[in-house]
């Protein structure tokens, strides 16, 4: 257990969680943001960035009712605190039933954002700025079918390891975007971006971003960023040059808003680059890490290396055949860079899906080495080393599933 910090902004209550009236101290009417799916990488993203805009959480029951007792316990390189004015729930039930009472209380409060919330009590009238998923790639399409009515308006941000997050994403935007009180005035390109606050929402707009930062939740409640190898990258899906001038607009607030949390961030020209550039290091560590159930420093063996230089030559055939450049022009070009710079920097470090495997939680095989091998049989492109890890992987995957069906 960490222990306890210097109260955030000097505040003694523990998160709030319903009867929020956040505004109410707030003239200034800072950003809301929503992030869903908050293990490690979540807990501690909400708890930096709500220095900055009003944070809702939605987590495990365990973190829940720990952070609602005590606050979030944050140490590291993102500083030692214990933020206290996050609102924590622990499902859409409760998100959406403590959405729907605030709206009488902002009234009493002065917070009439709009002058509509008489008719916008209810939680997909509630008007989020960005809602960010950190979940396990497996979760994204159960959380976007369960919080989708939550979208309207918003920036949806993956903040996720894997291939495919983004496309699902659009998916849900796209049907978000066709409803007609998500239209906005064919004339309003200047018009403010009310996001559900007003009479017209923006349309939802996709961003992907990534984040090579070492996370770890050592206990309930409890976060630890252990280290932060790059700027966390953000980018309009899946290029900012494809992008219209109203999201350009958005992916320049939220940079600044996530730079202003004291996060290193840069803008990703090319998001969908950054994405399969921070996925060669998961493609390439992470399954064979969670086999052997071994830290990172561990691939540098001979015969593993091996194994990694014919996975890492598949993955470079597909993503040359998707269309994607990244900063290698080769395979052995980023096979010297794999093991001269970011294995020694993450050696002692578990893998997320090693720590997965370990506690018995599924993994997320499919949107990494799974990725590659299901574009592979797009293109035509053999992927054996990524199809047998993915095997082997799914094999424990398949045990653990059927030992929580045992003790269910």
């Amino acid at each position: 257990m960490m222990p306890p910090a210097k109260s955030h902004k000097g505040k003694d209550a523990a998160g709030n969680s319903e009867g929020f009236c956040p505004n109410s101290q707030n003239p200034k009417a800072l950003k809301r943001v929503l992030v869903l799916g908050a293990g490690a990488v979540g807990l501690s993203f909400a708890g930096k960035i709500s220095e900055v805009c009003e944070v809702y959480l939605v987590c495990r029951e365990r973190h829940s009712a720990a952070i609602k007792k005590r606050g979030l316990f944050m140490e590291g390189v993102w500083g030692e605190r214990r933020v206290t004015d996050l609102a924590v729930f622990s499902s859409f039930a409760e998100l959406s039933a403590a959405i729907a009472a605030n709206s009488t209380k902002e009234k009493q409060c002065g917070s009439d954002a709009g002058g509509n919330n008489e008719k916008s009590g209810n939680a997909e009238r509630f008007g989020f700025d960005y809602v960010f998923i950190t979940s396990k790639s497996s979760d994204t399409e159960e959380i976007c079918r369960e919080y989708s009515a939550l979208f309207g308006g918003a920036v949806l941000v993956s903040l996720q390891n894997g291939i495919g997050n983004e496309e699902i994403l659009q998916r849900y935007a796209a049907e978000i975007n066709a409803l007609p009180q998500n239209a906005v005035p064919h004339n309003s390109e200047d018009s403010p971006d009310t996001c559900g606050k007003g009479s017209f929402r923006a349309p939802c707009a996709v961003f992907g971003a990534t984040i090579t930062t070492n996370f770890r939740s050592p206990a309930d409640g409890c976060v630890l960023v252990r280290s932060e190898s790059e700027p966390l990258k953000i980018g309009v899906y899946p290029s900012n040059r494809t992008a219209d001038a109203g999201s350009l607009r958005r992916l320049s607030e939220i940079v600044s808003l996530i730079s202003r949390s004291g996060i290193k961030v840069e803008s990703a020209e090319s998001i969908r680059s950054a994405i399969w550039e921070k996925s060669l290091l998961n493609i390439a560590v992470n399954p064979l890490t969670a086999l052997f159930q071994t830290r990172v420093g561990s691939v540098s063996d001979e015969n593993l290396r091996a194994v990694i230089a014919g996975i890492i030559a598949e993955t470079f055939e597909v993503v040359a055949a998707e269309g994607v450049e990244i900063r290698w022009k080769s395979a052995g070009e980023y096979l010297d860079y794999l093991f001269t710079y970011l294995v020694p920097s993450f050696s002692a470090v578990y893998t997320s899906m090693c720590q997965d495997l370990a506690y018995g939680r599924h993994s997320e095989i499919d949107s990494i080495n799974g990725a590659v091998v299901r574009l592979g049989r797009i293109h035509g492109i053999k992927t054996p080393y990524n199809e047998s890890i993915c095997r082997l992987i799914r094999f424990i995957d398949g045990k653990n599933d059927a030992k929580k069906k045992d003790n269910s």
